[in-house]
Parts: structure tokens; C-alpha cells; sequence
């Protein structure tokens, strides 16, 4: 049986989450350009944080990047 987490764990937890929803109204808002450098580095931090690498994909796409251009 796991331990519970501790303060810290949620609090960290519960602010990766208020990041995560202020990302998505920044791409709501179409920022995605400033998203890409600040989604890099947490990206390859926290890699089982899936939203972050979503939210990193889509920005990376809608600056034009893409991994494969032939794939129309």
C-alpha cells in the first residue's frame, strides 16, 4: 500500500494542475508561440505529466511545426 502524499506532493500536484490551466487558456487565446520555450523544460522534467506534453504538441503544431510535412 502506497503512503499518503504529503502537503508538499499536493500542493505541487495542485499547482502543476493551475499551470496546466492556465496553459490551455493560453492556447485558447492563441499565445501558443510563448508556450513552446515555457512547456520544454517541464515537458522533459515531469514526463508522465501527459496534459503538459499535449499541450507542448499543440502549440508546437499551431507555430507550424511538424514532424512529418508530407503527411497531408
Amino acid at each position: 500500500m502506497c503512503p499518503p502524499p504529503s502537503r508538499r506532493g499536493r500542493a505541487a500536484a495542485a499547482g502543476g494542475v493551475q499551470d496546466e490551466r492556465r496553459i490551455e487558456a493560453d492556447l485558447a487565446l492563441a499565445r501558443h508561440q510563448r508556450l513552446v520555450p515555457e512547456l520544454t523544460g517541464p515537458v522533459g522534467e515531469f514526463l508522465v505529466r501527459e496534459r503538459l506534453r499535449a499541450q507542448l504538441m499543440t502549440a508546437l503544431y499551431r507555430c507550424g511545426w511538424s514532424r512529418c510535412p508530407s503527411w497531408r
